[in-house]
């Protein structure tokens, strides 16, 4: 699994994901991309949408 590319966006004050969370979770996905939320919540397309548009516009042209 280690292998698999991750495109993590993270919110930062998700009640069900804490830190501590985030970070083993991303330990897995050495090769990760990650895009911190700092207002989303645990569903960040309901608080962050253009943000996650921009990130993944970014990331596509990136591997473009």
């Amino acid at each position: 699994m280690s292998k698999q590319r991750l495109f993590s966006r993270v919110g930062k004050t998700d009640g069900a994901f804490k830190k501590p969370d985030r970070l083993r979770l991303l330990t897995y996905f050495p090769n990760h991309l990650s895009c911190s939320l700092p207002a989303a919540k645990h569903f960040i397309q309901e608080n962050a949408l253009n943000e996650i548009c921009a990130a993944i516009l970014v990331q596509y042209v990136r591997l473009s």
